[in-house]
């Protein structure tokens, strides 16, 4: 047996009371399910699985499996690889920039390559100093 907390209809949260139904294979914490209720289908997400049934009477059933709980991690995992790429990009392009705007001023090897070792902070900071 599992329960389910069902949906918020408003909101993008699930309420706190759980719901018994019967078990369906390879269920796992976290899969946003459809599942049979008195009142016709509505949307849970799996709270416990191999649960103690609490409900006297025959259970509802699981009529269909929306996203698993890996599914969703995968997802979170993809979006922050690609959002530490994007700011790994940024981040490259600024210090690029910024050594381009600096090198204007000087052809000294000397003076290029201690910029060069400057974490952005500081070359930020150089930058700015330049600018006034």
């Amino acid at each position: 047996m599992i329960k389910v907390q069902f949906k918020n209809q408003y909101e993008d949260t699930y309420n706190n009371k759980e719901y018994d139904y019967a078990d369906y294979k390879d269920a796992a914490v976290g899969d946003i399910v459809v599942v049979n209720t008195r009142c016709g289908y509505a949307i849970a997400r799996v709270s416990q699985i191999d649960a103690l049934q609490t409900y006297a009477g025959e259970l509802q059933t699981v009529e269909k499996v929306i996203t698993t709980e890996s599914e969703i991690q995968e997802k979170k995992d993809a979006k922050a690889k690609r959002d530490a790429t994007i700011r790994k990009f940024i981040n490259d392009v600024r210090r690029k920039i910024n050594l381009g705007y600096i090198s204007g001023f000087t052809d000294n090897k000397e003076y290029l390559e201690a910029i060069g070792q400057l974490n952005e902070e500081e070359l930020n900071k150089l930058v700015q100093i330049l600018k006034q």
